[in-house]
């Protein structure tokens, strides 16, 4: 065997070995997971310790299913797909695989309602992505000072790194599912290192799609300068533009030095410029830093961002990374309107996903999506060990936190009430097909 066969299979033997059976024993299903729910699908997912081909029976209650969904092969790591489902119905399901059925918990209670429009007009769709970390080797290393409290997990094989397969499938997959540009929320690199932006300009030339980048701590300047700008061909790490009539505003909340979370006296003067100079643009704010949590926020400086959301009812949402988790604080501003505040989960590791904004004249729909190719699933299932086990506790989230639809407080003028414009249908994804020769690299964290 060779020796880049026999680093894939030992891949495979690693993962395959906390599932399997003890011989005689019943197949047993595990890590069931509600992933996401859209206007009228849904995505499952489960593991199994032998393979199987699994099945979903789901129709409006428990008492009657009335529909299945049967997956073709027998796979270890099952995810179903379910389409053309009613919005704003709540339907029961139960997953079965070799004539076992899944236990329900809090991750996939047996059911879930699907999502309603916000109403008005659609406008267009949108995807996120966020830390990438491109040419890290540890994903889930976790320390306290120098202590090393887990030692994280690693994919054996070099030519293949976790971070290459995972965020081409995450660029597949944004583009597959009909966004109409695409917003990377920082840390696109693990060390801001040369090579490491080499590599993400090797991954998304060609891209069909318009790729706005944001910088995050991973990408502050080093000895070799500010390599975020002067590899990106950018003027400046602050940024705006506008979308059919959406104002997007990209800000770099990094300190250059000890990359801390920091909206500098430049990026809070650029800011205020462009609010002041739209105050009738519906806009969205981008920063890699979530505002106001305590442990990565923008501690102090939160307070001067929500008093400018305070003051600009134009704002309709802040959009941010570094946390690796799926979370939304509901900001309730002076004159009684409500912003989210959202953080998305990373693309590089458990959850594993992207997300995607259906922009509507009185609102938005954010459904999050758990990328898809077969190392893909491998992956997710290592990583769902971060945190001593806690990831889906702190990573995944609430589904709410994941997926919901946000109504706008006044709608964005120009669109109808009752328009015949529809988002475009959510597609199957297919396996990742970008593809990159890379070695290892050193690790990373937040």
């Amino acid at each position: 065997m060779s020796g880049y066969r026999l680093l894939v299979a030992t891949a495979a033997c690693l993962a395959v070995l906390t599932l399997s059976a003890a011989p005689g024993a019943a197949l047993e299903i595990g890590e069931a997971e509600l992933v996401s729910v859209g206007l009228d699908w849904v995505t499952l997912s489960w593991t199994t310790d032998e393979p199987c081909a699994g099945s979903v029976r789901y129709g409006f209650s428990s008492a009657d299913y009335d529909q299945v969904y049967e997956e073709a092969d027998s796979a270890i790591y099952h995810r179903a797909d379910i389409r053309g489902l009613n919005s704003g119905i709540a339907y029961s399901y139960e997953i079965r695989c070799g004539g076992q059925t899944a236990a329900l918990d809090e991750l996939s209670p047996g059911w879930f309602q699907t999502l309603n429009e916000p109403g008005g007009e659609f406008l267009f769709r949108f995807g996120t992505l966020n830390d990438m970390h491109i040419g890290e080797s540890t994903a889930g290393l976790l320390q306290l000072g120098p202590i090393v409290l887990t030692p994280g997990f690693t994919w054996p094989d070099p030519q293949n790194p976790y971070w290459l397969f995972s965020n081409a499938a995450a660029l597949n997959g944004a583009s597959d599912a009909g966004a109409e540009l695409l917003v990377i929320k920082g840390d696109l690199t693990s060390n801001s290192w040369a090579e490491e932006y080499q590599a993400y300009l090797d991954l998304t030339a060609g891209y069909p799609l318009p790729i706005w980048e944001l910088r995050g701590n991973h990408d502050r300047p080093g000895e070799d300068g500010d390599l975020f700008l002067s590899m990106l061909g950018l003027e400046s790490s602050n940024r705006s533009f506008e979308y059919q009539g959406v104002k997007f505003i990209l800000l770099d909340s990094v300190d250059p030095l000890s990359g801390a979370p920091s909206l500098s006296n430049q990026t809070m003067t650029f800011l205020i410029s462009q609010l002041q100079s739209a105050p009738d643009t519906p806009t969205l704010i981008f920063l890699h830093h979530a505002v106001r949590v305590p442990a990565w926020g923008l501690g102090q400086d939160a307070e001067k961002l929500l008093a400018l959301i305070d003051e600009h009812p134009q704002v309709l949402a802040v959009l941010s990374g570094h946390s690796h988790r799926a979370a939304v604080d509901p900001y309730l501003t002076a004159d009684g309107r409500v912003v989210p505040l959202i953080e998305t989960p990373s693309t590089k590791e458990y959850p594993l996903g992207y997300t995607i904004y259906d922009v509507y004249t009185q609102g938005f729909v954010q459904t999050f999506h758990r990328s898809d190719c077969e190392d893909c699933r491998a992956w997710q299932h290592i990583t769902r060990e971060e945190y001593f086990g806690l990831a889906p506790t702190i990573l995944l989230g609430p589904l709410e936190a994941r997926c919901f639809t946000h109504r706008f407080d006044q709608p964005i003028e120009g669109g109808g009430d009752d328009d015949d414009a529809e988002p475009p249908p959510a597609p199957d994804i297919p396996p990742t097909t970008m593809d990159l020769d890379q070695g290892d690299r050193v690790c990373g964290g937040l």
